[in-house]
């Protein structure tokens, strides 16, 4: 089974768009158009009946006749036909935050299922927030993030070997974005080009990131990620200059002094995450967290719950947060709270104290120094 992941643009509507009998029904003469746009979904009642007026007429076309495969038929369809497709296999429509974006990935999708035959629940549509032309800031800002964390979980839940990313219908800004995610994370990109028969496809290739240097910053990296943006000269920290040069490209000015993490700064930060995820995790007690562990109850099993954090990843089953941003870890249905900080992959514990205490503790300053020194517990196998 492949999963493909899909941009879908507007071209399943040009074909339709100048059919005779569609035009006879649908279309005044004054207003015959080349492609679907927003005012047209409108005119035809919106985006479930402009589907269905325009189905029929999709599903006409012949994939096995080259002529509709090539200049009829939407890129799309041409791409996944070109690929071999499988019924067994997934799709997934990555469609623009637009109407008619939604609409062309519905006619899509209906042709994978009714004429290519797969399953209804292995081709699903997921529209992309701030995927649209309208608005470049809206682009970059939200669109081609959204569209990153939208891949990059389809392969945490599929699988980065069984998937294949296909750029050939959609937005063609968004080409080189999706074939430097396919690089990072090791998936191959097809794309065909507009009526052509050969599928140019790109191999995954042996290209990371340099994950000593760079993990350094994923801590700031973080700290952009929940505020947005923050001063330029927080991120870069003691950074020296030379390396400050060499991943520029990480950051995109956002006025005012304050930086945010470019598109590829995105991709860096996933892919640190990922790496990061894997990682066998370091754990450090301080001073008063000794004492709380010794001091800890038996049926709270303290340093058998430490001993359950190997990996970084494995931190995410059990983080809370409270209001003031401090991360806690909450191990399940004993009253045991620990308050931590995840520093690369070493993970520092400060406290280990009961619920009805930490609650307490919200704008509670943990100055790092108060809690020196940090000494390494060493896992019990």
């Amino acid at each position: 089974m492949t999963l493909y992941l899909c941009t879908v643009g507007t071209s399943a509507s040009q074909a339709i768009l100048q059919d005779e009998l569609f035009q006879q029904k649908y279309l005044p003469a004054a207003s015959k158009q080349g492609r679907l746009d927003g005012a047209l979904v409108q005119r035809l009642g919106w985006v479930a009946a402009a589907l269905r007026a325009m189905e029929p007429y999709f599903l006409a076309l012949d994939y096995r006749q080259e002529e509709d495969l090539r200049r009829r038929l939407s890129a799309e369809i041409h791409s996944l036909v070109r690929l071999k497709i499988q019924t067994q296999d997934e799709v997934i429509l990555l469609a623009s935050d637009t109407n008619d974006g939604e609409v062309c990935a519905g006619l899509v999708r209906s042709y994978l299922v009714q004429r290519l035959k797969l399953a209804p629940d292995q081709v699903q549509v997921e529209k992309v927030e701030g995927l649209q032309v309208d608005d470049s800031r809206v682009f970059h800002r939200v669109g081609v993030p959204r569209y990153f964390r939208k891949v990059l979980a389809a392969g945490d839940r599929c699988g980065w070997l069984q998937m294949i990313l296909n750029p050939t219908g959609g937005y063609k800004a968004l080409v080189p974005y999706t074939t430097l995610l396919g690089m990072m994370f090791g998936v191959p990109v097809c794309y065909i080009f507009d009526n052509g028969k050969e599928l140019l496809q790109l191999p995954p290739l042996p290209v990371d990131v340099d994950h000593t240097r760079l993990s350094t910053l994923l801590p700031v990296m973080t700290r952009i990620a929940a505020e947005t943006a923050i001063p330029e000269g927080e991120f870069w920290g003691t950074t020296p200059y030379d390396l400050r040069q060499l991943y520029e490209v990480l950051l995109q000015p956002e006025g005012q002094g304050l930086v945010t993490l470019s598109e590829v700064g995105l991709l860096v930060y996933e892919r640190l995450l990922r790496v990061q995820a894997e990682q066998r995790l370091a754990l450090y007690l301080s001073r008063q967290a000794w004492e709380d562990l010794w001091a800890a109850p038996p049926e709270w099993n303290a340093p058998g719950f430490l001993a359950r954090l190997q990996r970084v990843n494995d931190i995410d089953r059990y983080r809370h947060f409270l209001s003031d941003g401090t991360l806690w870890l909450k191990p399940g249905n004993t009253p045991d709270r620990y308050r931590v900080f995840l520093e690369g992959t070493r993970l520092l514990i400060f406290r280990i104290v009961k619920h009805d205490e930490y609650e307490k503790m919200v704008a509670r300053p943990w100055p790092r120094s108060q809690y020196a020194p940090f000494t390494r517990f060493d896992q019990i196998e």
